[in-house]
């Protein structure tokens, strides 16, 4: 977290000084002094909170003997330095947890027949804020953080180019908060969407980014969402494909054998998803098998995750991923959505999405992957500015010699508080040792020392 004092001049004292040195001392108190009767006597405050959270993704503790979905999100507390660590970790294939707790920064697999777990990094749950004294009103910013671009397959079984769709920016919102002083309120910082995977077992779309919040204190959830990912290419759908959209569905994933063999005339229908439309798909089979379903067209306006089917050929359970918009509404809420990814062609990946910046602006996101050297991987770009989208992947065709290449990561999200804090002037009494706090005094106050925020020390002139 970054705090900065803006409109005010902060006194730093020097190392105790000897009382022969005082007239060094008091000379330095003057010279400083001089620019603190041309600030306010109120300063303002913006605090940065910066570092992702675990909740900004759902995250649920992990548990034994307990079902996983791919794309869930678990964190397992990790005591083996002695120290405690929150790690996070993404399942990436569906499947029950054993009695084996996820520790360490390796991927991790329960069963050969279980859960598996990609290990993503060290994330805290959220983050706290304690109003401070004499605050009662703070304005709210919130980012949610960037989806990540799509993977690009290896190019290598067809005479085209694949490439992944941009990952979509985070929601910008904003709102002036009555706070109590003293209250400790709740901070989520939206994770930047994780890089899609370069497998159909993976699957090739980027994955959302997270939300951002401020909670707490009796008040109602300011909340910006994460942005989608992009669209991933696979076999059945080579380039082109759309960048991330919230509200749309960005990925599939399946899960289970196939008891009659799937063909190319199979059906893929969405049914349900709250009033959302628009989602058109292809997917790519093996030993007639579906390995992977890729949304050409996102849709929009999804509430919930809408139910899939397959005609012709049954067996396999398929999951379909929304990116819900869950921004804040309401009276003197702004809200700003971020850029939707950028389409893929047979040439580049897709750019990922610009996130608002707050003041009427964008910031761009990364840069879709391009090039012509076969053998090279054309990594979609990682975002870097506040809640911007990644790139998508691009692979160059060849009979051999072909590398898939991951979408870059969505960036993070942050959030901003602002208030005016009101500052507390204290006077030397003209007597004894400047840096003893008892010979400064507010009334009859004296400071409880020289490094608190929001005072301001005085030697006045008579």
């Amino acid at each position: 977290m970054k705090k900065e004092l803006l409109h005010v001049t902060k006194l730093n004292l020097l190392s105790k000084t000897k009382s022969s040195n005082l007239s060094y001392a008091f000379s330095t108190f003057i010279c400083a002094i001089l620019l603190l009767f041309f600030v306010n006597a109120n300063g303002q405050i913006v605090e940065t909170f910066a570092s992702p959270t675990a909740s900004s993704l759902g995250a649920t503790s992990w548990a034994a003997n307990t079902a996983y979905v791919v794309n869930q999100y678990v964190h397992s507390v990790d005591m083996t330095s002695g120290t405690a660590v929150n790690r996070l970790y993404k399942v990436t294939t569906a499947g029950t947890s054993n009695t084996t707790q996820p520790t360490g920064t390796s991927d991790f697999t329960t069963t050969a027949t279980g859960a598996a777990f990609l290990y993503v990094g060290i994330f805290p749950l959220s983050s706290t804020w304690t109003c401070p004294t004499g605050v009662t009103n703070i304005q709210v910013e919130c980012w949610g953080g960037g989806g990540a671009g799509g993977s690009a397959s290896t190019a290598s079984t067809s005479t085209s180019n694949r490439s992944g769709g941009g990952g979509g920016a985070g929601s910008y919102v904003k709102q002036t908060i009555t706070v109590v002083p003293g209250t400790l309120y709740n901070l989520i910082v939206g994770a930047g969407g994780y890089k899609g995977g370069t497998s159909a077992a993976t699957g090739y779309y980027g994955n959302v980014g997270g939300k951002s919040e401020f909670s707490g204190g009796g008040i109602t959830a300011l909340t910006a969402s994460g942005g989608t990912g992009g669209t991933g290419a696979g076999s059945g759908n080579l380039n082109v494909n759309p960048g991330g959209v919230l509200g749309g569905v960005y990925g599939f994933s399946m899960s289970g054998p196939q008891t009659t063999a799937y063909t190319s005339s199979s059906v893929v229908s969405l049914t349900g998803g709250g009033g959302g439309t628009g989602v058109t798909t292809a997917f790519n089979t093996t030993s007639n098998l579906i390995a992977y379903i890729a949304a050409t067209n996102q849709g929009s306006g999804y509430t919930s995750n809408p139910t899939v089917s397959v005609s012709v050929g049954v067996g396999q359970s398929f999951l379909a991923y929304t990116n819900l918009n869950i921004n804040s509404t309401g009276a003197g809420i702004t809200t700003t959505l971020g850029s939707n990814g950028g389409a893929s062609s047979a040439t580049a990946g897709g750019a990922g999405g610009a996130s608002p910046d707050g003041l009427g602006g964008s910031w761009a996101g990364g840069l879709g992957g391009t090039g012509t050297v076969v053998g090279t991987e054309y990594l979609g770009a990682t975002a870097t500015n506040p809640g911007a989208g990644g790139g998508g992947g691009f692979s160059v065709f060849a009979t051999s010699g072909a590398k898939s290449a991951n979408g870059g990561a969505g960036a993070n999200g942050k959030i901003l508080l602002t208030y005016t804090a009101p500052i507390t002037t204290y006077t030397y009494d003209g007597s004894g040792d400047l840096h003893n706090v008892t010979n400064w005094v507010n009334g009859i106050n004296n400071p409880a020392n020289f490094t608190a925020d929001f005072q301001i020390f005085k030697i006045n002139s008579t």
